[in-house]
């Protein structure tokens, strides 16, 4: 192994094992938690794989980047994890979160409301996508090339489909208001005929959730429509609960290998789905299978490299103007002339084609605004911003437990931002979570912000005084 390889592995080693300590001493999954596990994923597993197996006939990007010696890129990498991570451990997100006080203001009948409005929202807006799409058939046969772009995008298609993951929610606050109340009462209160019902009810919204996940092509949707159940069962109980814990890791494993299998079988019925997994089955390989998984987390560290060859010497810095242009692309949508993003930039960097298909990464992110200096200060930022979010909406989760699928969804994007790493494709995938999250703390939460100052010391006053004796 290189220099390079050893460096990350250890590096990853050691992650792993500090990840591992603060989750058994927390038992609840922070954003940090997602962090970590995403930054050994593109930064440590990826690339020391690819450096010791070699790269697959298939790799999509070009090797000169997977350089089995950058010393710079393994010191930005470093620098990254460590200044996130001591500007998330420190007091500063902590401090800023504790000064905004919560409390909740509507009635009860709010929680059907929202089941309401998300499913109408979600089936809505998926009616509208699959419409501008060319009906359900075209839009199951060409799902994995609309969601990788290759599709000729629709405008309003695209701002239809951005409104599925409503679906989804509606399931995991159903499930989580329903856990909660099976955690405090136990088996006893399927005496009533209520919870019987209520069972039915989140028995049918699990399937709509997995029909969109089915027609969003993403291996890594569908896994999350089951995990952020289990980590809402992890945060009400306080354990892991392996009884959940070993069919969800063996379901999940048999997504990541044979998931696109499965999904476009299912388009010519039931026969064709078992005929392919056992095509699958019989034809895995699993190197070949360990390298289609590391190649989905390979382009954050091919990226590193692109940018550290090309930033400064024949590319500009982009000074921190990537922030505002990730909600200022979409004035695209109505014929406004926006500058492209920095994917943009970067696919034409690795592949030569001014197109959006690679995203940088974190880190590369970071390189791109202002190089090694910019890795710091935006480091610092991401760190405190985490810590605040973090605290925040921890908050409002353990303040009302059906919300904590806002936490865990969050969490789960403050950890992909290092994989995809650009504004513009947090708000154009997550931007209907976001703005949901800010109608429920705008319009159910009384939302107050306050400035604890330090009070100096009175002196006992004449009156109080105790005479002398």
């Amino acid at each position: 192994m290189t220099v390079t390889a050893v460096a990350l592995t250890c590096f990853g080693a050691l992650l792993v094992l500090a990840l591992a300590i603060n989750f058994r001493r927390s038992r609840t999954p922070t954003f940090l938690f997602f962090f970590t596990v995403m930054f050994v994923l593109s930064y440590a597993v990826a690339p020391v794989t690819l450096i010791a197996w070699g790269t697959p006939r298939a790799f999509p990007y070009p090797t000169r980047f997977l350089q089995p010696e950058a010393p710079l890129a393994v010191v930005a990498i470093i620098a990254c994890y460590i200044v996130t991570y001591v500007a998330y451990t420190s007091p500063l997100g902590a401090t800023a979160a504790a000064h905004v006080s919560l409390r909740w203001r509507v009635s009860r009948g709010i929680s059907h409301s929202l089941y309401a409005m998300l499913l109408v929202a979600g089936v809505g807006g998926m009616a509208i996508f699959i419409h501008r799409y060319g009906g359900l058939d075209a839009v199951l046969a060409a799902a994995s090339r609309i969601r990788s772009g290759a599709v000729e995008r629709d405008n309003l298609g695209a701002i239809a489909r951005m409104f599925g993951i409503c679906l989804p929610f509606a399931f995991w606050i159903y499930f989580a208001r329903f856990y909660v109340r099976l955690h405090a009462d136990g088996i006893r209160m399927f005496r009533y005929v209520a919870p019987n019902l209520q069972l039915v009810v989140i028995a049918g919204l699990a399937a709509i959730a997995i029909w969109y996940g089915t027609i969003s092509a993403g291996r890594l949707g569908l896994i999350m429509i089951a995990l952020i159940p289990y980590l809402t069962m992890v945060m009400v109980r306080g354990d892991l609960n392996l009884k959940v814990l070993v069919p969800l890791v063996v379901v999940a494993a048999g997504v990541i290998l044979f998931g696109k299998t499965v999904i476009f079988a299912s388009l010519l019925g039931p026969d064709d789905i078992v005929s392919a997994i056992a095509l699958a089955v019989e034809l895995i390989d699993l190197r070949a299978a360990v390298l289609a998984i590391v190649m989905e987390f390979a382009h954050p560290f091919i990226s590193l490299n692109a940018a550290i060859s090309h930033v400064a010497s024949d590319v500009s810095p982009r000074y921190f103007g990537e922030w505002p242009l990730g909600i200022l692309f979409y004035l695209k949508l109505f014929g406004l002339s926006v500058p492209d993003s920095i994917a943009y930039l970067n696919t034409y960097l690795i592949r030569g084609e001014w197109e959006s298909t690679v995203p940088p990464g974190i880190v590369a992110l970071f390189w791109y605004e202002a190089t090694l200096p910019g890795v710091l200060i935006e480091s610092t930022v991401f760190g405190i911003a985490g810590r605040f979010l973090n605290d925040l909406l921890l908050r409002v989760g353990t303040d009302r437990p059906a919300l904590l699928p806002f936490y865990l969804y969050a969490g789960f994007n403050y950890g992909g931002f290092v994989v995809y790493g650009e504004p513009r494709v947090m708000v154009m995938a997550h931007g209907v979570p976001i703005l949901a999250a800010a109608v429920v703390l705008l319009f159910c939460y009384q939302m107050t912000f306050h400035v604890r100052r330090k009070t100096a010391l009175k002196r006992p006053s004449p009156q109080t005084t105790p005479a002398a004796s």
